[in-house]
């Protein structure tokens, strides 16, 4: 029996559609058989995303012992922990503490306590210009970095950047990017400065060093 053409194509068209379905829902099962992982979808206003339990990785305090520099350096040497960031944190401590102009007594007063013998030969009460003016100076940590460029059990060297910030008498304010390379030692418990210097430019240790915590 012939079967009249428009019948046939009609026929023809269903099981073309029968077999397309067909082969996309194999496509689909072999997809999810086969390890096609379901997406996950982003995270909206009304579904925010779950935020981490993980613990956050914590650099060196850039303000340990307080605002109050002249003060902080002995407080500091009593709070940092014997370790590499602990280390870093007294050094930024002991610049505040060397920076901050005016000041009720002489570096050597404390400086003592602070540092190996014979390094007051090379640390000196700032001079700086028109300080008899009513000008004002500090170092600040805000922005400021630290690299550890050696540790051992006892000793570590540290390089650190910060912002030396002049205030004129007219209220007139000078900022420059500052660096020094510290060496710290253990003595008796606690950290002590043996040696300083100027050794690498503030955009390296910017570059290759991290960030300070919470600076002042």
């Amino acid at each position: 029996m012939r079967v009249p053409l428009r019948l046939y194509l009609r026929i023809v068209a269903v099981l073309a559609v029968v077999a397309a379905v067909l082969t996309i829902w194999g496509v689909i099962r072999g997809d999810l058989r086969f390890g096609g992982a379901p997406l996950t979808p982003a995270p909206t206003a009304s579904s925010p995303a779950t935020p981490s339990t993980g613990t956050a990785a914590v650099g060196a305090r850039g303000c340990l012992g307080g605002e109050n520099a002249e003060a902080a350096a002995l407080v500091a040497q009593q709070q940092a922990p014997l370790t590499p960031t602990g280390a870093a944190e007294f050094a930024a401590t002991l610049i505040r503490w060397y920076f901050i102009y005016p000041r009720t007594k002489p570096l050597t007063a404390d400086g003592a306590k602070l540092w190996e013998p014979g390094i007051d030969k090379q640390l000196t009460t700032p001079q700086w210009p028109n300080a008899s003016n009513g000008d004002s100076a500090y170092a600040s940590f805000i922005n400021g970095h630290y690299l550890i460029e050696s540790a051992t059990s006892d000793t570590v060297v540290v390089s650190i950047q910060y912002t030396s910030v002049y205030n004129t008498a007219n209220g007139q304010m000078k900022t420059q990017y500052m660096t020094s390379e510290s060496t710290l030692q253990v003595v008796e418990g606690r950290w002590r400065l043996s040696s300083a210097r100027e050794y690498r430019q503030a955009p390296e240790v910017i570059a290759n060093g991290r960030p300070f915590v919470r600076g002042c």
